[in-house]
């Protein structure tokens, strides 16, 4: 059969009748794979589909199941030229179009599957991460080749624990939505799907395997999870409650970084945005507010005394820095993962914050519900770190650091909808808003920018 409709495709750019036309997305990929079977048809024998083709149709029309939406990728289409192929009558044109459908169908949902549709710095312009290693061209040949195209599929997408929790709800909500017959519980059930096909996509941004330790923190659960490992079956091996950044001004931003140290009993340098906002028509109103909260004042690094003048000064060339203490905003250790955000995780002393079931509550940076949990487990292969140790290094004076011997890998990442270890699956308010925006990109259709 003449591959001229692909060979077309594939110079131009651009596939006739495909419901997303534009093909530099995966251009390159399938002119490797022409290439190398010498531009022969992939999808067709003596003009009719191979049985791996067939098995690719079936699979197209189910993609709801993984979240995705089978009009995307031309299923209703392929069904039907699928049908009238068989007939051994059938069009060169229509064998042609099967043959070019199929092919930027394949490779589209290989290459989603593996990686997400939107790059993650689209959605979040702090959050930059290396794609997994993934053989795009590699995966279409074996496939059709008929190796096994469904499980081709299913190893293209995360095998982790919580992600196939997530698709399992997704068809649970899907068969009650067909099964409603009220408008107001269709709406919710909408919403819910929404929130899972937008979790699978951004599980899909992330490798699909960690070996050592991780820690992920999910902005609008309000939830740290600290994993041994991540992988296959694996679990967190503990969570809890955090505080992030408040939703109107102080957005805690996504993003990954590793752990490198701790600061016990640390010093709290004064952003100089809170120090002018918040410390110093305080520190101008009570002559007692500096002392009594544990403030000192700083100019080049040299202590300074509190008078008028360097009250007036503080936020410019006057910082604010609070001591080690119980009343430390800090608390009594943070969490150093350096990045260009100035984001930690942190104690606090105020901890009726966490009976609250709302917590975007911050400037930005992550407190934590129990802190010397998280300690104990970075610090766990480091047998001198006892208890006893652990409370003393958090009730000086004077700040401590304490290098890890090895870094943790922590990502800071937002999900609506979440499966916990119990299998219970979580559902949680938009609160910064970022839902909204991965659906407009999302919309925009194929191709998405790689």
């Amino acid at each position: 059969m003449n591959v001229g409709l692909v060979r077309e495709a594939l110079a131009s750019g651009k596939l006739r009748g495909a419901r997303w036309s534009r093909l530099n997305d995966v251009q390159g990929e399938l002119r490797q794979v022409y290439d190398s079977v010498g531009w022969r048809p992939l999808w067709l024998r003596d003009g009719r589909p191979t049985n791996a083709a067939l098995s690719v149709v079936r699979y197209l029309s189910l993609v709801e199941g993984v979240g995705l939406h089978p009009a995307d990728y031309d299923a209703a289409v392929l069904e039907s030229l699928a049908r009238s192929l068989a007939d051994s009558g059938a069009s060169p044109q229509r064998a042609a179009s099967f043959e070019a459908l199929m092919s930027v169908a394949v490779a589209r949902v290989l290459a989603t599957l593996q990686w997400g549709r939107v790059k993650p710095s689209d959605a979040h312009e702090s959050f930059r991460i290396a794609r997994d290693d993934y053989d795009l061209a590699g995966a279409v040949r074996m496939m059709a080749a008929g190796t096994d195209p469904v499980g081709v599929f299913n190893a293209a997408e995360p095998s982790l624990l919580h992600y196939r929790l997530l698709k399992a709800e997704l068809a649970q909500q899907r068969e009650l939505a067909r099964d409603s017959t009220s408008r107001a519980a269709e709406k919710r059930m909408a919403t819910r799907i929404a929130q899972l096909e937008l979790s699978l996509e951004r599980w899909r941004w992330l490798p699909h395997a960690f070996p050592g330790r991780v820690i992920l923190v999910n902005i609008p659960g309000f939830r740290l999870h600290a994993f041994n490992v991540l992988r296959g079956d694996s679990t967190d091996l503990f969570s809890m409650d955090v505080v992030v950044g408040k939703a109107f001004d102080h957005k805690t931003p996504v993003f990954t970084r590793e752990l490198e140290y701790l600061a016990f009993s640390p010093y709290w340098e004064v952003p100089p945005s809170i120090a002018r906002k918040e410390i110093r028509p305080k520190a101008r109103g009570s002559a007692g507010y500096l002392a009594r909260n544990h403030y000192v004042l700083l100019r080049n690094g040299s202590e300074v005394p509190a008078t008028s003048a360097n009250i007036d000064a503080i936020g410019s060339s006057v910082n604010v820095r609070q001591r080690p203490g119980e009343d430390n905003a800090l608390g009594r250790v943070k969490f150093i993962f350096p990045n260009p955000h100035n984001v930690y995780m942190h104690d606090t002393p105020v901890q009726s914050v966490f009976d609250l079931e709302r917590r975007d509550l911050s400037h930005g940076c992550i407190r934590l519900s129990e802190p010397v949990l998280l300690a104990q487990w970075v610090l766990r292969d480091r047998p001198e770190w006892t208890a006893a140790r652990l409370d003393s290094a958090m009730s000086r004076s004077t700040p401590l650091d304490v290098t890890l011997t090895e870094r943790i890998p922590v990502f800071v990442l937002y999900g609506t909808a979440v499966a916990e270890r119990s299998g219970e699956i979580r559902f949680f308010r938009d609160i910064y808003g970022h839902d909204r925006r991965l659906l407009a990109l999302l919309a925009r259709g194929y191709p998405y920018p790689r």
